[in-house]
């Protein structure tokens, strides 16, 4: 534990003020008002502040689990008449609470603009216990002291040749509408890995990463605490039902028949598709929503995490779809999801990024063709072989999944071939340049004709009327 005469020699700091200004001559004394100033502050601040972290000069980042005590907060007003509120706060990183006291102070400008900021003291308890009007007016003058750029001024050599970093205490504001419209950073103090004693001690406001090291690096991300000395890299790829889904007794059915839920049996076509998807480092959620009208479903990336990806059907089609109908679009939008990655690892982030439209807003049809016409105009014959085979086998991928499917759970399955199959398999998509193009035509150009019953027919007539007898058949999901 480090000494206290040390702690004031390695944090200059014996308070700081994260805020814009405020003038602060009174103590926190409550006020008898109409209006209550502590739920407007506190409505105003719940709307307003929605991520507190611990950031080092580097760009890492520990998110902070703020808690304020509404139930104690204390109102006053200044000599200038100005509403002001302080509720006590304290700060946790992961399974450790960040030492000293914290007070946040809420101020409401006459024109009824409001601002905060937070207080740090090293002492436990600080705010907590009496504080008088002269300790509050030092409390907000130190804090006037500390800048951003401190640690800058205050660092010598030795400091900087032993691999030292800032750490900063960021705040983020949020209007209604859920966008950032600003945020305040303020320096807390200088660590340096060569020498430990330059970190605070947890009690003093030292960095405790969710696994309880000392500033470990480990964080809290959505499935726990990763990274630092856990030895876990990075949460494991997950796919889930959306409540709309588990909602809707038909789509329910299918999607735990596919993902093999009840039974354990999940169909490997559909699993592969998915466990190819999830290799890459995604996550796949399944929706009922709002589609294109004429759309069955659609594979979007979230716009609030690029790592996930949203699946969904669209609500307006539910009740006029077959069963089978259905299987094939959660066939569709799982091969969707393979193309969107497939793309990026056949063309790469940097020339991606300069197409007309993002490959993640494109509807499936839409990514199938410009992908072709990027792979036919690419002027590279391995990529447009590549792009030609990874077509045609995920294709097969998505009939096998309608026969492996169709074999387990229709009672009339052996009335069917590959004819039908095929054809379902390619519905929704034979407007698609790779269908017109590589799928009923010949490499000359010529129209493929195929053997049914004795009968050479036209490929492209046969995927127009075999798969409607198929489509009707019940899996029983009602």
């Amino acid at each position: 534990m480090l000494k206290n005469s040390t702690i004031s020699t390695k944090i200059t700091l014996v308070l700081l003020v994260f805020s814009t200004t405020l003038l602060l001559v009174n103590s926190c004394k409550k006020t008898d008002r109409v209006e209550n100033p502590i739920e407007n502050a506190k409505t105003w601040y719940l709307n307003t502040i929605d991520k507190v972290q611990l950031r080092s000069g580097n760009g890492t980042s520990q998110p902070i689990d703020q808690e304020i005590d509404w139930m104690t907060a204390k109102s006053f007003k200044d000599s200038a008449g100005k509403d002001i509120v302080c509720a006590v706060a304290t700060m946790k990183i992961g399974k450790g609470q960040m030492g000293g006291s914290y007070m946040l102070f809420i101020y409401r400008s006459k024109e009824g603009a409001y601002t905060s900021h937070i207080a740090w003291n090293a002492k436990k308890r600080y705010f907590e216990d009496h504080i008088s009007d002269s300790d509050l007016m030092t409390v907000y003058n130190e804090g006037l002291k500390v800048s951003n750029d401190q640690s800058k001024r205050s660092r010598n050599k030795n400091l900087m040749s032993a691999g030292c970093t800032d750490w900063y205490l960021v705040t983020t504001y949020y209007n209604s509408w859920g966008d950032v419209i600003g945020s305040t950073s303020r320096f807390l103090y200088t660590s340096c890995f060569s020498d430990p004693n330059s970190y605070p001690e947890p009690d003093l406001g030292g960095p405790v990463d969710c696994a309880g090291m000392l500033a470990g690096g480990a964080y809290l991300s959505d499935c726990g605490c990763i990274g630092g000395t856990t030895g876990i890299t990075a949460c494991p790829n997950t796919i889930q039902l959306d409540t709309s889904v588990i909602n809707n007794p038909k789509i329910n059915c299918l999607l735990r028949k596919l993902l093999g839920l009840d039974n354990n049996n999940p169909n490997p076509e559909f699993t592969a598709l998915l466990n190819a998807f999830k290799g890459k480092g995604f996550d796949v959620i399944f929706k009922i929503g709002t589609t294109k009208p004429t759309s069955w479903g659609e594979t979007s990336e979230d716009p609030n995490n690029p790592t996930k990806y949203n699946m969904v059907l669209n609500r307006n089609r539910i009740n006029e779809g077959y069963q089978m109908d259905w299987v094939k679009t959660l066939l569709h939008e799982a091969f969707h999801a393979n193309l969107l990655q497939k793309t990026y690892e056949l063309f790469g982030a940097s020339a991606i990024a300069l197409w007309d439209k993002n490959p993640g807003n494109m509807s499936f049809n839409e990514l199938m063709d410009y992908v072709s016409m990027k792979a036919q105009t690419s002027g590279n014959p391995v990529l447009k072989a590549e792009h030609h085979n990874f077509m045609a086998r995920n294709f097969e991928i998505i009939r096998d999944g309608l026969k492996s499917f169709s074999l387990t759970y229709n009672p009339n399955h052996a009335d069917y071939n590959n004819f039908h199959f095929d054809a379902l398999a390619y519905q929704g998509l034979t407007d698609t340049s790779y269908y017109l193009n590589n799928v009923i035509k010949n490499p000359d150009g010529s129209l493929k004709t195929v053997e049914v019953n004795g009968h050479q027919l036209l490929l492209e007539d046969v995927n127009n009327r075999f798969y409607i007898d198929l489509i009707k058949e019940n899996m029983s999901c009602n």
